[in-house]
C-alpha cells in the first residue's frame, strides 16, 4: 500500500494502514492542497474543528511535499494545543499523550513532511502498531502492484462503516457520536484499546 503523508490522519487511513502488509510513504510527489496533509478534525466543545498547519507563502500546488515549509509567522503550536484540550482534557487518556504531544508540535519542525512523518510513527507507537514506513525514492504515477491511496483523503472523505461502530466521545452527549475525525480523538478517547478498535473496523472492512 502506497499513503500521502499526512497530519494525524483520519481513522479510516489507520484502518488500511492496519491492514497492510507493508506501507509506503509518498515522499516524492507535489503537496496537495485542501487535503489532510496539514489539516485535521477534532471535535471540540462547539462542535467539530479543523486544525491546520499554516504554510510559508508560495504556490505550494508545484513544490514537492518534502520541500514544503510551515510558517510560524503565528503560534499555531500553541492554538492547536488548546483546542485539543478543549476537545480532549476531560478524555481519559489525555494526560497520558498530551506531554510528549506538545513536546512534538512545539519543537518548531521547519518543513511539513518532517513533522507528520513523526507524528505518524509515535501514533503508531501509542497503538502499539508494528509499524515499518517506507518512503519511495522517486515519484511515480501508478503502483501496480500497490493499493494506491495518494489521491484519497480529502477533508470530505469518510467511511461508512464507521458510522456503525461508536465509541465513547466527550462531547457525544451534545452533538452525538462524529465518525471517521482524527486519529487524536480515537488515541485520547480509548488509548490502548485503539488498536482494537481499529481491528474492529478492519473485520468490517473485510466481510463487507
Amino acid at each position: 500500500m502506497i499513503i500521502p503523508i499526512f497530519y494525524f490522519g483520519s481513522i479510516d487511513i489507520w484502518v488500511h494502514i492496519l491492514k497492510a502488509r507493508s506501507v509506503r510513504i509518498e515522499a516524492n510527489e507535489n503537496y496537495q492542497k485542501k487535503s489532510q496533509r496539514n489539516k485535521s478534525t477534532i471535535l471540540c466543545s462547539s462542535g467539530p474543528q479543523l486544525l491546520s498547519i499554516p504554510l510559508q507563502k508560495g504556490k505550494h500546488q508545484k513544490r514537492k511535499i518534502k520541500e514544503v515549509k510551515i510558517s510560524y509567522d503565528e503560534n499555531w503550536p500553541k492554538l492547536h494545543l488548546k483546542k485539543v484540550e478543549d476537545a480532549y482534557g476531560q478524555a481519559p487518556y489525555y494526560s497520558f499523550y498530551i506531554e510528549e504531544l506538545s513536546n512534538i508540535l512545539s519543537s518548531d519542525e521547519p518543513l511539513l513532511y518532517n513533522l507528520n512523518f513523526r507524528l505518524i510513527n509515535w501514533l503508531a507507537e501509542k497503538m502499539d502498531l508494528d509499524l515499518s514506513l517506507i518512503e519511495t525514492f522517486e515519484y511515480k504515477k501508478d503502483y501496480p502492484t500497490l493499493k494506491d491511496l495518494r489521491t484519497k483523503y480529502s477533508l470530505s472523505d469518510k467511511m461508512t462503516t464507521i458510522l456503525e461502530t461508536p465509541y465513547p466521545q466527550v462531547f457525544e452527549s451534545d452533538f452525538g457520536f462524529m465518525s471517521n475525525l482524527s486519529i487524536i480523538d480515537l488515541l485520547m478517547n480509548q488509548g490502548p484499546e485503539s488498536k482494537v478498535y481499529l481491528k474492529e473496523i478492519n473485520l468490517l472492512m473485510t466481510k463487507s
